[in-house]
């Protein structure tokens, strides 16, 4: 959850900066590359490197879901 939570504040502060579309894009391909490493885990060294990139990745994704749903879908 820690992790997860600097990835928000750093997902945040990073879409004021550059494109949202790149914060997403780098996001997903974090989610990819973790999850393709996901059958190669073996270690308890490695499984914490799972989560945080599953962490990092998703406090990203929730970020940029959050910043385009006004927009999208209004706010009610």
């Amino acid at each position: 959850p820690l992790i997860g939570l600097a990835a928000n504040l750093c997902a945040g502060w990073l879409a004021t900066k550059v494109r949202l579309n790149a914060v997403l894009a780098g996001a997903l391909a974090l989610q990819a590359a973790a999850l393709a490493c996901f059958p190669f885990v073996s270690s308890l060294a490695e499984v914490y490197a799972y989560a945080a990139a599953m962490g990092v990745s998703g406090g990203a994704l929730t970020v940029t879901f959050f910043a385009v749903w006004r927009q999208a879908f209004g706010p009610a």
